[in-house]
């Protein structure tokens, strides 16, 4: 049986054979492009952006939750978390952790809520997203699952040598329509604290 690929779109180009490895075990292949790249391409990447004005509740606190990533019950779409990121500019005076904390059943949208400071298309003037991300909203808990992925640093953030976190979720978190994530402390209230929070999601069909 010969494997064959088409070369560039998939609506277009010629027909190639693949390649194999010399000795036949497994198939070559190069990353051409970014690691998103062909995601975003296609318009389902979406970004959001917050300044906190306050720091983020603690686990298991349902209101003020930060960076409120909402799928709602009638998207159509999976929601899969692709990169998450926090850059610190107030240290705080309680040592803590950040991290996303998900709701399963959150059928309504996200209430006493305050606008993102920004959101948008990583294909820039693709269109909206299915999905909602607030800056500050209250979620319908309880939540079930936190996930750890910044610490919080006392210290002045002129003599830190690293104050900004970018982690690479990679989809491995996927919110289901009639549910949400969030940004939340984990078991110490980071007192003080304030930063920037962003999310970069992928929409997918169901």
């Amino acid at each position: 049986m010969l494997l064959e690929g088409r070369v560039g779109s998939k609506r277009g180009g010629a027909v190639a054979e693949v390649g194999l490895s010399k000795d036949g075990s497994s198939l070559v292949v190069a990353q051409a492009t970014g690691k998103y790249t062909e995601a975003a391409r296609a318009g389902g990447v979406y970004f959001g952006f917050y300044t906190l004005a306050a720091a983020p509740v603690i686990f298991g606190t349902e209101a003020g939750q930060s960076g409120v990533l909402w799928n709602p019950p009638d998207s159509g779409v999976d929601v899969a978390i692709l990169l998450w990121s926090f850059a610190q500019r107030v240290a705080a005076t309680t040592a803590g952790n950040l991290g996303i904390a998900t709701y399963p059943g959150q059928d309504l949208q996200p209430t006493t809520a305050t606008a993102a400071t920004a959101t948008g298309p990583a294909l820039v003037g693709y269109g909206r997203s299915k999905a909602e991300f607030t800056g500050v909203g209250t979620v319908l808990g309880p939540e079930s699952s936190f996930l750890p992925l910044a610490g919080i640093m006392t210290g002045a953030i002129t003599t830190t040598a690293v104050s900004t976190v970018v982690v690479d979720v990679g989809g491995a978190i996927i919110l289901p329509p009639g549910t949400a994530a969030a940004v939340a402390s984990c078991s110490t209230d980071p007192v003080a604290a304030r930063g920037e929070i962003a999310v970069l999601w992928q929409e997918l069909a169901r």
